[in-house]
């Protein structure tokens, strides 16, 4: 019994995949992918019972992680790591 599974994640169903198209998709995506979880972190839930809010950063990341992948999904996070560590207010 053979299955071949297919491992595409979200953002390789659309737009082009190759030559300069693929370079130009894939900063789209981290700069759309920072500036969602930017606003993700920044984003506070309460919790009823507890004084302490929670962020929606978790749920991005995890989100981000699926959409992308492990390796566009590492380079989001990076580059949403260097804008922070660069002094933007990218964190909550």
């Amino acid at each position: 019994m053979s299955a071949t599974a297919s491992r595409e994640v979200l953002s390789e169903t659309f737009w082009a995949a190759e030559g300069a198209g693929l370079w130009v998709k894939r900063a789209v995506l981290v700069a759309a992918g920072v500036a969602a979880l930017t606003l993700a972190a920044q984003t506070k839930v309460p919790v009823w019972p507890s004084p302490v809010a929670v962020s929606l950063g978790t749920f991005a990341v995890l989100t981000l992680g699926v959409a992308y992948g492990p390796r566009l999904g590492l380079v989001t996070l990076l580059a949403w790591l260097g804008l922070g560590a660069a002094g933007f207010n990218v964190f909550q």
